[in-house]
């Protein structure tokens, strides 16, 4: 009898962590926090394979024991993000269109570079709607950045990525923890929790030896606002 409850106990404490991990939040990419070798989801465009290094580093990370690093050298001068070194994850559209996508990152830079994180959303024309992550200003430790793509309910969409790159041809880029999510949780967006400040601090004084307007009679007896 204790054998087949402990049996019982266990299925459904397997069943609950089942429930826990399905309820959980996605984070749409593969090897967002660069764990994993490269290219481990990501890919790199042949185009700008010479333009720098790409590789892993243990030197600034956010978590855990890797992160991301560019380093340009002098002919990464393109001015367009897609031209630049870096990396890309593809990710399906189609259930994601006509809704929120919520992505962040931790950055860094080193030396007079931008890091660039894009999420874009490619029509069949050729169109593009996007959003852009960026840090330009060397800080003491990463920074996190966040923000949204509303991608349209539009049947053109074909293609959904992120890049990470960089601008420029004398630094280094570091970018950990990307993430892409139709959950506003895993990027720590505070939905519907609005900030009012600090309290503010009034005085009021009331002279009733003077008459500053006088309230009309027939307004008598009503809920009212005189300024």
């Amino acid at each position: 009898m204790k054998r087949r409850r402990s049996a019982i106990v266990g299925l459904a404490a397997l069943a609950a962590s089942i429930l826990v991990l399905a309820q959980s939040p996605a984070n749409l990419l593969q090897n967002p926090g660069f764990e994993n070798q490269l290219p481990g989801g990501w890919t790199t465009v042949p185009a700008t394979a010479s333009y720098g290094l790409i590789y892993r580093s243990e030197a600034m990370v956010h978590g855990g024991k890797y992160s991301l690093r560019l380093f340009p050298t002098s002919v990464n001068t393109s001015p367009l993000a897609a031209g630049n070194l870096g990396v890309t994850q593809t990710l399906a559209i189609q259930p994601y269109l006509g809704k929120p996508l919520y992505f962040s990152a931790w950055m860094d830079v080193r030396g007079p570079v931008t890091a660039l994180v894009r999420l874009i959303g490619l029509t069949s024309g050729g169109d593009l709607y996007f959003r852009q992550l960026k840090q330009d200003a060397q800080t003491p430790a990463m920074v996190f950045h966040r923000d949204i793509l509303d991608l349209p309910n539009d049947p053109t969409l074909i293609a959904l990525f992120v890049s990470c790159s960089v601008q420029g041809a004398d630094g280094v880029a570091t970018f950990d923890d990307v993430t892409v999510s139709n959950d506003p949780s895993l990027t720590n967006w505070p939905m519907g929790q609005p900030d009012p400040g600090p309290p503010l601090e009034a005085t009021v004084v009331i002279r009733t030896d003077q008459t500053v307007r006088r309230v009309p009679a027939s307004m008598f007896g009503m809920n009212l606002e005189w300024v």
